[in-house]
């Protein structure tokens, strides 16, 4: 009798070790599911995101390209002008402001958007390093009217 209460026992701890395993089994499947699930939503967002930043770079060459032929052309207009003009001192043409526009470097707009820029935001630089953080020309162009300017 002991022998068989001693079978019974062990089958039903069998079969609770049985239990416990096919639930461990079925929850670790749950989360592996749920992280192929995540997996292929992650997969899914870096694909799009890999065609917008293609996307992305070719406007980027399209505008760099655009940007070049801008000043290329600007330059052209400019050196037509400047072989036009004729040459004056640059004392009696004015402010270093006025050279800028005088030169073609920048434009009466555009020194008055640089004018308006430094008023609002009580900017700490100067109208040159302005002009040049705006992009409206370069720091070469910029150095080159205070050189004349200078004289």
């Amino acid at each position: 009798m002991d022998l068989l209460v001693l079978g019974f026992c062990g089958l039903i701890a069998v079969c609770f070790i049985a239990g416990c395993n096919f639930y461990a089994t079925a929850k670790m499947n749950e989360k592996i599911n749920t992280f192929k699930q995540s997996r292929r939503a992650l997969h899914s967002e870096v694909s799009e995101l890999q065609a917008a930043l293609i996307s992305k770079r070719e406007e980027k060459k399209i505008v760099i390209n655009k940007l070049r032929m801008a000043r290329a052309e600007s330059s052209s207009q400019k050196e037509v002008v400047l072989d036009e003009s004729p040459s004056t001192p640059s004392s009696a043409q004015g402010t270093f402001e006025q050279e800028l526009v005088n030169q073609r470097v920048v434009t009466e707009r555009e020194l008055e958007k640089v004018k308006q820029y430094r008023r609002s935001t009580s900017c700490p630089y100067s109208v040159a390093e302005t002009i040049v953080m705006l992009g409206y020309a370069s720091q070469h162009e910029v150095d080159g009217v205070k050189a004349r300017h200078s004289q």
